[in-house]
């Protein structure tokens, strides 16, 4: 459409809209659009009738069409890229975890090496005890042998032995 208005051509006679067009324009018959979107650059289109005619309406077709297919294109980019997003987080909690698990191994194995200190203590303790009871007479603790008593006192100590039971050193559990 023209700004300057053509005598003897009224809007109602050649647009379907006639309340939307100012009564100062006038049809040129010349085909005019342009196509913007976040998936394509701003494209203006404009064709004369005798080109709207010939090529103009598959100009029109084939820009359409081209940025549909710039669309998906672009959609399919934005899924490439948060599939890749999410590869990425998915490793980095992976390499977190495995480095939780592996800090909790080293604070298990420690804590392993100071409860065997603390048997080795107790074992020694055990075996002082025995040989000062077999220096002296036979001493009754509660009415068993202080020999039973000591047998219980190390079973406790293997029990709580790290290295009686290796298996468990490096669970994270």
């Amino acid at each position: 459409m023209s700004e300057v208005r053509r005598e003897g051509v009224e809007p109602d006679n050649w647009t379907s809209w006639p309340e939307h067009h100012s009564d100062w324009l006038y049809p040129t018959k010349d085909l005019k659009f342009s196509l913007r979107g976040d998936c394509i650059q701003p494209l203006e289109f404009s064709c004369s009738q005798s080109q709207v005619l010939k090529k103009g309406l598959k100009r029109f077709v084939v820009c359409v069409l081209a940025a549909q297919r710039a669309k998906r294109r672009r959609e399919q980019e934005q899924y490439q890229d948060r599939k890749e997003q999410q590869r990425i987080r998915a490793e980095q909690a992976l390499q977190r975890n495995s480095e939780q698990r592996e800090q909790k191994r080293w604070v298990r194995f420690q804590e392993a090496a100071e409860q065997w200190q603390h048997a080795q203590k107790l074992r020694l303790f055990i075996q002082s005890l025995r040989e000062h009871v077999n220096d002296s007479d036979t001493l009754e603790i509660e009415g068993k042998p202080i020999d039973t008593w000591l047998d219980w006192a190390q079973s406790r100590v293997n029990e709580i032995d790290p290295s009686m039971r290796p298996e468990r050193l490096f669970s994270t559990d």
